[in-house]
């Protein structure tokens, strides 16, 4: 016999079963009834009444302390010199380009183009 005939053959008894059955109702919803879904609805829908006023209160409160913290930046002065410690930027080879500079270092690129 073919392979897929014996297939068939086994799976035929399970087929015969389930349409045995009928037509039963497959409850898609955890069998729960009307009832219980209205009142589930309406337990989330207070939930929701009662968060998003807290949510837009906590969100206001972010974004003010964002502009203020950018706003503080704003008028800082980050022009001054890190201080020159020797671990930092420590060199033993020359770079293969033309400038002595490290690669995102735009004030030494901007120098070094200048010359």
């Amino acid at each position: 016999r073919p392979v897929p005939s014996i297939i068939m053959q086994r799976l035929a008894p399970l087929a015969r079963a389930s349409l045995r059955r009928g037509a039963q109702r497959r409850s898609m919803s955890g069998g729960a009834s009307i009832e219980e879904h209205a009142a589930t609805a309406q337990k989330w829908k207070d939930i929701s009444k009662f968060a998003a006023p807290v949510l837009l209160v906590l969100t206001a409160y972010n974004a003010k302390v964002h502009a203020d913290h950018v706003a503080h930046e704003a008028h800082e002065h980050h022009d001054e010199e890190a201080p020159k410690y020797a671990y930092i930027a420590k060199r033993t080879k020359a770079f293969p380009f033309q400038c002595d500079c490290s690669y995102f270092d735009v004030k030494c690129w901007e120098a070094c183009q200048k010359k």
